[in-house]
This record gives C-alpha cells, structure tokens and sequence, in this order.
C-alpha cells in the first residue's frame, strides 16, 4: 500500500491507500501491452512508426477494472502501473527489430527460426531499462524534460480517477466504437477488395497517374497513424511521394535507369529510389545526432551519483541501490553475450563492442524522446551500423544485427523514461514501475515474436502489401557499408548526395524559431520514397483530419483524437492478424 501523495489528494478521501503494484494490475498490462506489441508488427511493417500501449492500456485498463464492478477499487497507482507494462509490452515489436533489423536480416539471405528469434528477443531487450536508471534523475528532476506522451498518460489517468469523470467512459467509448468500425471494415476489404483500393482515379480517367501508385487506399490504420503524426509529418511525406513517385520516379524510368516493374525491389524504380531516401533520412538523423552531441556530454557531467539523491517527501526514489543496479546490468550483459554467441555465432567482442556503443546512445535517443516525443531508434541503430563497416567490414547479417542491440536497448531506454516521467507526475514508486516493465518485456516478447513469423509466411515482408520501408534503410545501410558503393544502382550516387545535402540542411533550418515550423521531416519524406504513393496519401488524410479538427474543435480534438486514432489503428491491427491467417489458410477474397 502506498499512502497518498498530498498533492493527489484531492482525488481520495484522506484515510484511503493506494494499491500499486498489483497481480490484477500487471496481468492486465501484459495482455493489453501484447495485444498492441502484435498490433505495432502490422503497423511498422506498412509505416515504420508504432503506436505506444500507454494511453491504450490505461484507457481500456481502467475501463474494464470498472466494468467488472471489483470487490476493492482500482487506484489510480494501478492503473499506472498497468499502464507501465502496457508500455513495456507494447515496445517489444520495436525492440526486438520485428518492423526493421529482422526482415533486413531476411533480405540479407539470414532467415532466423522462432527459437533463434526468442533467444535473440529476450538477449537484448532488458539492457536499456538498467541504462534508464542512471539519468532519471538528471532528465527528469533536474531538468524536467516534458516527454509529452508521459504527460498525456498521466493527465489522462487523473482525469479517470476524478470522481469517476464522465470523459473515461466517453474516451474508452470512442475508442471501442472507431476500432469496431476498423475491424469490420478490414474485414470486409478482405472479401470485398475493392473497398481496399478503390478505382476512383481510373474511373475519372486518370490511369497514369493511378500507375504510379496516385490513388486511394481505405485503411484505418493508416489514417489513424496519420492522426497521431499529425501535419507536419504526413505532409512531408505526401511530399516525398510526390518527388519521388511523380517526378523522380518517370524521369529515372524514362532514362533506362531501371529494368523492371515500378515495385520490383531488386532492379525495380523502387530499387533505385530508396537510395537517396536512406541518404536523406541518414543525413538528417546523424546531424541531429550531432547537435545534441552538448545535451549528452551536460547528462554525463551532471549524474555522478545517479542512485544516490535526497528528495522531497512527494518524490520517491528507485528502491535499487548503485551495486544492485551494476550487478544487474552486468548480469544482462554476459546473458547477451553468452546467447548471442551460442544461438546465433557473434563473438563476444562484437557484442561488447556493440554495448559499448549502446549507452551513450541510448541516453541520447532518452533524451530526445523528452524533448520532441519521438524516439530516433533508427539513428542510435545507423550510428552502430557506421561503426561495425570499419570493425568488421563485409559482414552484412554481423552489421544488422549488432546495431540491432543499439536499437533494442534504445527503445527500451526510451519507453521506460516515458514511464517513468508518468510515475514522476502521479508519484508512483519508481520501483514498482521497473519490476512492471520486466513483466511487461516477457509478456511482449512471447506475442510479438509468433506474430511477426505469421506476417512473415502470409505476405512477401518488403513488397506492396508490406513495405518494411524502416527494414529498406537497415538493409540497404548495411550493404554498403560492408560490400561497397558497387552495389548501387546506375547513376544513382548524385541522387544520394543531393539528398544528403538537404538532410544536413533541415535539422539546421529547424534551429531558426521563424522557419521551425515549415522546415519538413526528412525521415518523413525519405519514407515517402520507399512505400506506394497510395500509402502517403491515406496517411495525409489523417494528418489533415487531426488538422481541420484542432483548428475548428480544439478540446474536443485534445480529449478524443487519441482515442479516435488509437481505435482505428487497434481495430485494424487486430483484424489484419486475423487476415493473415485467413490468407494462410487459403481463404480467397470473393471478388478479386
């Protein structure tokens, strides 16, 4: 039991504990966590992005407690904890590279078993939480990084626990209903295709344009994702498809350039384009990378004694002191190198190397989820790629899954700063919240793994139906970096270094308050250049929904347009798992 925090009492008449780290709590983090985990697998192969299982689980976390009408009530330090590990679970599909580094793996001639792949997932997926333990205290008391997905947690947690507000129920109504709506109509697409793509750009006589890829998809999901981007990304990269699809695209094919099909990925003009979107997306990730370069060096000048602080009686300290944290975070080291040398041959030096890297890495990746809400997992896993060309040069599958670590740890670091910074706010037990996320990773893992496999054996991961575009960049980063500038196709070099230039160029842009606003996302735009046209266009449809909504209904859109695209992505997410076993078990659409 946890007493009231003073400045929550308000919410609880004053001689009521706090349940926290409950059975009931975690158990229903694990399952909400897992079902987004499967849910992420679909959405990152189509997007590259993820949706986090916190608002998701303490949305439908709290609802579901209340509607079962417990014995005692479900407290607001319950709910956070189930939130946590909701959190946890829901970030393994990222972690354990399902949407990015297995099914580069994969491309790479490498196809792992489902043994090899939960040896790997459980090897490095716990290092990052013990590397989040050590700068808590300087992101998130000292410095009090927002993390506005962590705000929005906790903001969203109080406003359920106040007298019962009507808004949950109005909240987790909303979201029930969009993914009801989703699922049924994903459903349908499957026996009625044409709901997926309709013909409405041939049938105003427009085939041309419709041939490369300028027409509508109805996806929920994507119009969701494209809610939770919002403007500025989904634009940037309706503008990517637009440069690379409209103009890009025709004048390279016309040029001879390519000797295939528009999608063929191998000599196809997508096989040429995704070129100079990884030289844009690496470019403006590595610049980043190196403007924070001074945030990173203040983080270690100023957390010297990371486990030891005195804090306010409404600020608790993690229940871990200095030599538990270093013997567990030791321990998680010598597993890693243990599995990974027995299961899948890479030598421990290569692993330490790799986790030498991880740390200040991962620390940075934390530090830009506080500040921007984004996660740059992608440029924590290049800067390892970049390494690993110089220190074990023509090792592809080597290069891929050692920055793989990177990016595991990367993500796990960030989500449990996200969680934490929420727990900060509500004044939960820091430890609680760990132990919640070990859970919430197990729980994860055991989902996301046969998930990503299902995928695997219905669709061809890195074709039309599933673009893999993040999965694109680590493969395409890694073959040059270990078989050279040979490998690329014809006059494709100039392309990449004009678009290296223009990544170089925004992050800087972005620096000048008056042009932070219009200066586009060049990750955005470089995805916009590996995935169909018709991919982009129903993702800047949600953009300009969440646009025209918080331009004409601010608060409305504050309280429900999470919910509303959070529906849209579950309920889509779901089914699609459903359709893919449909697909392998040999069910046909009845009008094709």
């Amino acid at each position: 039991m946890t007493a009231v925090p003073p400045h929550l009492q308000r919410l609880f008449t004053p001689s009521t504990p706090m349940r926290e780290l409950t059975a009931r709590s975690v158990m229903m983090g694990c399952l909400l966590g897992s079902m987004v985990a499967g849910i992420n697998v679909y959405f990152g192969l189509q997007t590259s992005w993820n949706i986090t299982g916190s608002l998701v689980s303490a949305i439908l976390g709290y609802t579901l407690f209340n509607l079962w009408k417990l014995h005692s009530p479900y407290s607001l330090l319950e709910n956070n904890i189930t939130q946590t590990t909701g959190s946890a679970a829901g970030s393994v599909s990222m972690a354990i590279g399902a949407v990015n580094y297995l099914p580069a793996l994969k491309m790479a001639g490498v196809t792992l078993t489902i043994g090899q792949i939960y040896f790997w997932a459980f090897a490095v997926s716990f290092i990052g939480i013990f590397i989040a333990i050590p700068i808590r205290k300087q992101l998130i008391l000292r410095e009090g990084l927002r993390f506005p997905t962590a705000r929005a947690a906790a903001e969203t947690i109080l406003v359920m626990h106040h007298h019962q507000d009507t808004r949950a129920k109005q909240k987790a109504r909303v979201l029930i209903i969009m993914g009801i709506f989703a699922a049924t109509y994903t459903l349908l697409a499957f026996f009625f295709p044409v709901l997926k793509h309709p013909h409405l750009i041939e049938a105003i006589g427009l085939p041309i344009i419709a041939h490369w890829g300028f027409s509508l998809l109805g996806s929920p999901m994507l119009i969701g994702g494209g809610i939770l981007m919002g403007i500025r990304v989904t634009s940037s990269m309706l503008l990517g498809a637009i440069a690379a699809w409209g103009i890009i695209g025709p004048l390279i094919q016309a040029a001879g350039y390519t000797t295939s099909t528009i999608m063929d990925y191998s000599h196809g003009v997508v096989s040429w384009l995704v070129w100079p979107g990884i030289a844009l997306m690496l470019s403006e990730s590595l610049t980043q990378l190196l403007l924070s370069i001074p945030h990173l060096i203040k983080s270690w000048c100023k957390s010297t004694d990371p486990l030891h602080e005195k804090f306010d009686e409404n600020t608790k300290p993690f229940i871990i002191g200095f030599k538990p944290w270093l013997a567990g975070l030791t321990f998680v080291s010598i597993v890693s190198c243990i599995i990974l040398q027995t299961v899948l041959n890479i030598h421990y030096t290569h692993t330490l190397l790799a986790l030498a890297l991880t740390s200040p890495l991962a620390m940075i990746a934390a530090r830009a989820t506080g500040e921007t809400d984004i996660n740059p997992i992608s440029t924590m896993g290049k800067v390892t790629q970049l390494s690993f060309g110089y220190a074990a040069p023509g090792q592809l599958p080597l290069n891929i899954l050692c920055a793989g670590i990177t990016s595991a740890s990367a993500t796990q670091c960030g989500d449990m700063m996200q969680d934490l910074k929420t727990g900060f706010l509500l004044s939960a037990n820091p430890a609680s919240q760990f132990i919640a996320q070990l859970f919430g990773i197990v729980a994860g893992i055991i989902f996301a793994v046969p998930v990503y496999l299902l995928f695997d054996h219905a669709y061809k991961i890195g074709g039309a139906a599933m673009p893999a575009p993040a999965a694109h960049s680590w493969y395409g980063m890694g073959l040059v970096l270990t078989k050279g500038v040979s490998t690329l196709p014809l006059h494709v070099v100039p392309a990449m270094l004009t678009a290296a230039y223009i990544g170089v160029l925004l992050p800087i842009l972005r620096r000048f308050k008056r042009l932070n606003r219009f200066v586009p996302s060049g990750i955005a735009v470089g995805i916009g250049f590996f995935i169909p046209a018709f991919y982009s266009i129903c993702i800047f449809l949600g953009g300009l929904t969440i646009w025209i909504w918080n331009n004409r209904f601010p608060l409305n859109a504050r309280d429900y347009g999470y919910p509303f695209a959070a529906g849209l992505i579950v309920g889509e997410g779901l089914m699609g798992i459903i359709v893919a076993i449909l697909i392998l078990l040999g069910v046909k659409p009845l009008f094709a």
